[in-house]
Formats: C-alpha cells, structure tokens, sequence
C-alpha cells in the first residue's frame, strides 16, 4: 500500500508541475507573438502549447493562426487547425475557435497530385520564374468558401456536443444564427448536408462551382 501511495504521488507530480508552467508558457508564447518573431511563435505553439488542453487553447490557437498570417503562410492554415482539432475533439473552446477561422480563411487554393494547398488570393502566388519546378504550378485551382462553411458548421456542432456550460452553449447557438442571418446565400430552408464534407470542387447548393474563383 505504501508503495501504490508513492507511486500516485509521483505521478501526480508532472501535472501539477504542467499547469504550474502554463502560466510560464503562455507568457513566453506572448512574447514572441508581441515582438513579431512569427514563426518562431507558431512553432512555439505546436510544441509546447498544441498538447494542452483547457479554457484558453481556443486564445492560443488564434494568436498561432495570427502568427502564420503574419508570415503569408496560409498555406499551413489546414494542417495547423486539424492538427489541434484531432488533439482535442472535446474542447468547445478550441473547437470554436477553430470554426470561427474557417470561416475568415482565404477560400481559395489548388489541388496538386490530388493534395489541397491553401492559397491567398484567387490565383497562384508560386515562383513563376527559369528555375521553378513545373510540378509544383501544376494543378487545378478550387474555391473552397463552400467547403470550409460546412466544415465551421461541423465544428460548431462538435463544440455545442462537448460544452460545459449553459453560457458556452448560448454562445454557439447565437453564432450560428448570426452565419444564417448574416449569409444570405444560406437560406434555412435548404438543406445543408453536414454529414460529410464535400470533395474539393464541389459545387454549393446554389448552383456554383468550387472549381472557378
């Protein structure tokens, strides 16, 4: 018994010593955001702040995804926001934050060998130059505005699944009125499969195609 009793203790000692740091990290992570040392940042976040989980991962996510704003890299938009998705599918506050951004993302980008790269912008922004690789400009370019609406729906569903509290829930009940009130186009009475989330270049309910900027 005496044993068991140690070895609790012992392995009560990382997490207390954990949530006793976040404070530490959290002010370190501000400062590299605050001097615009960018990327810096944003690998600071994947490291030591993507594996926590608690009310201000949402806060955290948004200054990294501030952070690859900064450095024109939306590029790594997608791979970021999954990531920490997939680390805490039952965090309301992250999930929120995460929807919230699918929806502000540049809705354009290219299908290259069947992979999505986000782009800024409707058009190409690669090297156009005597030394570019051909294969890295080849590719179909695809609107994904259609795309990522369903996908911040799908998280704004999950986040409204796994909330704790009535005020949290009010909140995500009160922005998902505000996308249908404020998107026209998303007219309540037609149906939204959100099931699923469409192919890239898909075409929205409304007739338009993903694969036309």
């Amino acid at each position: 018994m005496k044993a068991l009793t140690l070895f609790c203790f012992a392995a009560f000692i990382p997490i207390q010593l954990m949530s006793q740091d976040l404070p530490t990290l959290r002010k370190e992570f501000g400062k590299l955001n605050d001097r615009g040392m960018h990327r810096d940042a944003v690998n600071f976040y994947k490291e030591k702040l993507m594996p926590v989980s608690d009310a201000k991962s949402g806060d955290d996510l948004q200054v990294a995804l501030n952070n690859l704003q900064q450095l024109n890299a939306v590029a790594e938009f997608d791979a970021l926001v999954e990531n920490a998705i997939a680390s805490h599918a039952d965090n309301s506050a992250l999930l929120i934050a995460a929807a919230q951004r699918y929806r502000n993302v540049s809705h354009y980008g290219r299908l290259i060998a069947g992979e999505f790269e986000r782009s800024q912008g409707g058009y190409w922004h690669g090297s156009r130059g005597p030394d570019a690789d051909p294969e890295a400009s080849a590719g179909s370019s695809v609107q994904t505005e259609y795309r990522d609406h369903i996908r911040s729906l799908q998280l704004h569903l999950q986040a409204l699944k796994h909330a704790q509290d009535d005020n949290t829930r009010s909140g995500i009940w009160s922005d998902l009125a505000e996308i249908f009130h404020r998107e026209e186009s998303w007219k309540l009475q037609t149906l939204t499969p959100i099931d699923t989330l469409p192919e890239w270049g898909e075409p929205g309910p409304q007739g338009g195609t993903e694969g036309a900027p």
